[in-house]
């Protein structure tokens, strides 16, 4: 009697490495709870365009003012943060009111990942870190990060 085969799993596959859409979900949550927004998936949470708000605004807080946004206001909301996004070198691949009225899981996912590869992946800090003074009372924590390849996002 033969033992069965083992199965090796390469590292993107194994069941304890995470998928990029599990780090892009991530990403997004641990960026949202901070505006007191919470993300569980990549379909109604993202509906009313705060998420999206979040997510822009975490990286450009000079953009907008995030606390006059509305959830009523989803169409305005979702408009607002991919024009932005375009501004800053993201392809807008929705309308907001296809978001708003039927948000469609793939292309969230798709639209979100773009994000992430353009701010999170591209290893840019987010300017709050810098308007905030966090980092600029933490010279050594700053020399770190720069030295580590990440940069301001002008």
């Amino acid at each position: 009697m033969n033992p069965s085969p083992k199965v090796a799993h390469s590292p993107r596959s194994s069941p304890k490495s995470p998928s990029m859409i599990d780090t892009v979900l991530k990403w997004s949550k641990d960026i949202c709870a901070e505006y007191d927004i919470q993300i569980t998936n990549f379909t109604s949470c993202w509906q009313n365009g705060l998420a999206f708000c979040a997510l822009i605004h975490y990286y450009h807080p000079e953009a907008f003012d995030f606390k006059s946004l509305s959830p009523n206001n989803a169409v305005q909301n979702i408009e607002l943060a991919l024009t932005l996004a375009e501004q800053y070198g993201v392809t807008k691949l929705l309308e907001g009111t296809d978001i708003a009225e039927y948000p469609e899981k793939l292309s969230i996912i798709t639209q979100v990942s773009s994000l992430y590869n353009r701010f999170r992946s591209s290893r840019i800090l987010p300017k709050r870190a810098y308007t905030t003074g966090s980092l600029d009372k933490n010279d050594s924590l700053k020399s770190l990060l720069e030295k580590e390849g990440f940069k301001k996002l002008d």
